[in-house]
């Protein structure tokens, strides 16, 4: 192997240990834990017999000895326990630097997300202003027409919130519901009353105003109210087999917490 394998396989390995590293300490973490309760055992068998040998000791040298105070037996036996103190201290440490680098890498996230996020704002609202309010409607009813066609509505489940017939799309779960537009405008601004007060409201707790199921992933984005109250956009299309659907989104998308 010559030189430049042995660089490119150092830095492959180099970048493996970086982007697993998280993933990496949690199992030192783990397996210090084991490693110290075993310590922790094999030590206490040792400290006993110390402390049993040198209470004979003081005994032979003074009858009236009754036992060491705990800071004496310490004293004693802490050499046995070396190793179960190593063991902790390492655990530790890979614990905490997980954590570490997993909150430094949430928070890199989050801070291209809103770059990203702003980006994309910027981007809509110079295309408004290059082709037209009438323009830019026109390209977000064409998406919101792919949405639908490539979600046909004959592959999933309907729900049926009990506010309405009007077939509808969720943009933000990829899902089907029956409801009513005046129902989901009266629900969106009592969310958006709610989040004047909450200052957040999660996308779960929208769902829960129009009475939708919640979602995986709908507890831990949401709404700020930095961001502006939560507008819907409607869209009316046509599905696959040409029945009218009302698309729900919204002018601003969910993001995490601030």
């Amino acid at each position: 192997m010559n030189k430049e394998s042995i660089n490119q396989l150092a830095l492959t390995t180099r970048r493996t240990v970086i982007k697993n590293s998280p993933a990496i300490l949690t199992g030192m973490g783990v397996l210090g834990v084991f490693t110290t309760v075993y310590a922790a055992v094999d030590a206490t068998p040792k400290a006993m017999q110390i402390l049993e040998e040198r209470r004979a000791e003081e005994l032979d040298a003074n009858e009236e000895f009754s036992d060491f105070t705990k800071w004496e037996m310490f004293k004693e036996v802490w050499k046995c326990y070396i190793p179960t103190f190593i063991s902790g201290a390492v655990t530790i440490t890979a614990i905490v630097s997980a954590n570490s680098v997993n909150q430094r890498r949430n928070a890199a996230l989050i801070g291209l997300y809103s770059l990203s996020e702003n980006a994309l704002k910027e981007y809509k609202n110079k295309v408004v202003e290059i082709i037209g309010e009438k323009k830019g409607q026109e390209i977000k009813d064409g998406i919101a027409k792919d949405r639908i066609l490539k979600n046909p509505v004959r592959d999933t489940e309907i729900i049926n919130t009990g506010h309405g017939d009007t077939l509808c799309y969720d943009v933000l779960a990829g899902r089907y519901f029956r409801s009513d537009i005046e129902h989901i405008r009266r629900s969106l601004n009592e969310a958006s009353r709610k989040l004047m007060t909450e200052m957040f409201m999660s996308v779960n707790d929208v769902y829960s105003e129009l009475d939708l199921p919640s979602n995986g992933l709908g507890g831990l984005v949401g709404w700020n109210i930095d961001d502006g109250l939560i507008e819907p956009e409607f869209s009316s299309q046509l599905t696959e087999n040409d029945i009218p659907c009302l698309v729900l989104d919204f002018t601003m998308m969910p993001r995490t917490m601030k």
